[in-house]
């Protein structure tokens, strides 16, 4: 039986974004993604499951058939086909859409049959980093954050759930070394095992109080609470249902610390809304099942300087909010957003009319079990109540949200962090291959083929124009960055596993000597120098542009 698609939203500027639900019931969906040849570098995996209840209630079946699929290059003349894996093995494809240019305008055909949605044009993201741009910020063995020079409060509310609370307190106190203050809520669970927490979290550190409310009256009554104790100095409010990873505070409020016209600092986690990990927006398990520790180590390796992400408004499970913003505007507005959601994005939006930027630090991971504080249907009507006050308090909100979903300004770091976590699960690391023609040939296809079947991760540089490309795909995403020196490839092998490199198509390439002597193993005859290979003698790491 053929999936059966819809399309909500698509989107094209200088690439494409794809948003919709497919199903398949006699078969189910594995994996879904956009695909435009037979290389198995030309696929790229969409997120696929996101919750859809509402085509659940129209249509039945499982409410996890949501997609969102983004990055994909727009190039004109190109046929892209929407592909699933299925349970069976069994691969679907589907001829979807076709691209021309007409007038200077990239234009788009379906060739499903299928109408609608309207057109959305996306503006030029600018500039793309290159490979080298990433590498340059990045160090695996990169040192720890400074302690911060002011004690920063940090607030939880706290209702039920020890389980949670403890590995909670386990990992703050061990990862928190800069000063603190913690104010501990008891948001009138009467718990006994959660008292005894607190007890022992109070007992441990003279940095720590707890309050306890007699009943219960929400997050944003607790947390206010916490904050009629502040001092004037930053704040972080921090789930109970989070895990937090070494150096923590240090990245999160560092930014603040330095730049005095920033409101918020968000993470990167798991479960995070827009800045969720490997997807967004919407929840994730930890990626590859791997441990969050490890997440966070590839994460920690990025210099976070110059690459803040502007956000419409923060996320409230693990976000610093600035002294500065906080002497300007006050704390979250009591009594309006009942027992949660939405009580930190009315703050951000308040800041950010004040010219204050609210942003994603993505130097840090922190582990989030979303959904833990109260049950998921009381949470879906707090959500749609939240939302709609929001929305007629700024009408602007939503549609800030939408373009930041769409424009996804985190993809090419998120994606490229990925990937470096995938080769260092896999066994044998990644496969890099260098192509001098445009496309990999026969040969190097078939080792791409065999790589890729094996599920590792490859790298696959290949010729654009007088330059290189390099595309790195795995079984989870795809990433295709300019390659502006093939000396970046050493690079790329000080911080990711790399178990060979593969270099073929030479006939094609403008300076064929040089080019394998980046390989570990050359397919087909080498020809003669050219005289690039005689100017370039030989050539490691000489700069693409220089050419």
């Amino acid at each position: 039986m053929a999936c059966r698609f819809h399309l909500d939203i698509l989107g094209l500027g200088d690439w494409l974004t794809l948003v919709g639900w497919a199903v398949s019931p006699a078969d189910p969906i594995l994996r879904l993604g956009l695909a435009w040849d037979d290389r198995p570098d030309a696929w790229i995996p969409g997120e696929y499951g996101q919750p859809r209840p509402d085509v659940a209630t129209a249509r039945g079946g499982d409410p996890a058939c949501g997609f969102r699929i983004a990055g994909v290059p727009a190039v004109p003349g190109r046929v892209y086909r929407l592909s699933a894996l299925l349970a069976s093995g069994r691969r679907w494809s589907r001829p979807l859409l076709r691209l021309a240019e007409r007038r200077g305008e990239i234009v788009c055909e379906r060739l499903d049959g299928g109408s609608g949605p309207p057109l959305t044009r996306l503006a030029p993201r600018g500039l793309t980093p290159s490979l080298g741009h990433l590498l340059a910020r990045y160090r695996p063995d990169r040192p720890a954050a400074p302690s911060l020079s002011r004690p920063v409060l940090i607030l939880v509310a706290i209702y039920r759930r020890a389980d949670l609370l403890a590995p909670f307190l386990d990992s703050l106190f061990a990862h928190t070394t800069s000063p603190f203050r913690l104010v501990l809520i008891d948001d009138g669970g009467a718990d006994p095992a959660v008292t005894a927490l607190l007890a022992k979290a109070r007992a441990r550190d003279d940095r720590v109080e707890v309050m306890t409310l007699e009943r219960n009256g929400g997050f944003v009554e607790a947390v206010s609470r916490g904050f009629e104790s502040w001092r004037g100095e930053h704040v972080v409010l921090a789930n109970s249902d989070t895990v937090l990873p070494p150096g923590w505070l240090e990245r999160l409020v560092g930014p603040l610390d330095r730049d005095p016209a920033l409101a918020s600092a968000t993470p990167y986690a798991n479960a995070a809304q827009i800045c969720g990990f490997p997807a967004m927006p919407g929840d994730n398990p930890l990626y590859l099942g791997l441990d969050a520790a490890a997440i966070d180590a590839v994460f920690a390796g990025l210099d976070a300087e110059g690459m803040l992400i502007d956000l419409p408004t923060g996320v409230g499970f693990c976000m610093a909010m600035s002294r500065h913003a906080l002497a300007r505007i006050g704390f979250f507005e009591r009594g309006t957003f009942g027992a949660g959601y939405g009580e930190e994005n009315d703050w951000c939006r308040r800041a950010a009319a004040l010219g204050l930027r609210n942003v994603l630090v993505p130097n840090l991971f922190v582990y989030h079990q979303h959904g833990a504080s109260f049950p998921s249907e009381l949470k879906r009507r707090q959500i749609e109540r939240n939302l709609a006050i929001l929305s007629e308090r700024y009408p602007d909100y939503p549609g800030a949200v939408r373009d930041h979903i769409l424009a996804d300004p985190g993809l090419g770091w998120r994606r490229f962090a990925a990937f470096l976590l995938a080769a260092r699960a896999h066994p044998d690391g990644a496969l890099l291959t260098l192509s001098g023609a445009d496309s990999p040939g026969a040969a190097l296809r078939e080792r791409l083929a065999a790589a890729s079947e094996a599920g590792r991760p490859l790298a696959s540089v290949t010729r654009r124009g007088l330059g290189f490309a390099i595309t790195l795909a795995w079984a989870e995403g795809w990433l295709e960055l300019p390659l502006l020196s093939l000396g970046d490839l050493a690079a790329l092998r000080r911080c990711c596993p790399v178990g060979s490199v593969l270099v073929g198509d030479l006939a094609a390439a403008p300076f064929p000597v040089t080019l394998a002597g980046y390989g570990d193993e050359v397919l087909g005859p080498l020809p003669a120098p050219s005289p690039l290979d005689r100017a370039l003698g030989a050539g490691a790491g000489v700069a693409i542009s220089s050419l």
